[in-house]
């Protein structure tokens, strides 16, 4: 398995991927996805026979992202790195994936001098594999906050970025 940058060819892929996932994340469209890239960074894991099995689309402070979750965070701090969405296909889930890509992303925001990688993950529908992880990978929950935009309840986290390496929690 490889971590890189997504090409053109991993777009359709990485809609299904999302597609998939809902609710856990919002569905996206060709053009929603687009966009998205116009703004952010799109990281894929390939497999052995090349296929994507996993991408993470983060958006640097400063956007003009509509997003309500984003744009709380840019109420914040002006410095930070958001993680608008992580996927990983269904086959995929364990092997270690969402951990390449969250360790990328945090190398990614250490060399640019980003104070911090942002995220929410949902508690009503709960996510609790997605908070899990998130746990592990040393993201504390700022607040719990319900977003009109999605009608979801969602956790609020952040990390800093003050180590390249993610912490890993046993508890």
């Amino acid at each position: 398995m490889s971590v890189a940058a997504a090409v053109r060819a991993d777009l359709p892929s990485v809609l299904t991927l999302n597609n998939d996932a809902v609710p856990a994340v919002n569905a996206l469209d060709q053009d929603d996805l687009t966009a998205l890239l116009d703004w952010g960074r799109l990281t894929v894991v390939r497999g052995s026979d090349g296929s994507v099995g996993a991408a993470l689309l983060t958006i640097p402070a400063g956007k003009p992202y509509k997003s309500l979750n984003y744009q709380w965070f840019g109420g914040r701090y002006d410095n930070f790195l958001y993680v608008d969405r992580i996927v990983v296909a269904p086959a995929a889930r364990g092997s270690g994936f969402g951990r390449q890509l969250y360790e990328e992303a945090m190398v990614f925001a250490a060399q640019k001098d980003v104070a911090r990688i942002c995220c929410e993950v949902n508690t009503d529908p709960p996510n609790p594999g997605s908070m899990a992880f998130h746990n592990r990978m040393g993201f504390e929950i700022l607040v719990e906050r319900f977003n009109p935009e999605s009608g979801k309840t969602v956790a609020m986290m952040t990390r800093p970025t003050t180590s390249a390496a993610p912490v890993e929690r046993t508890a």
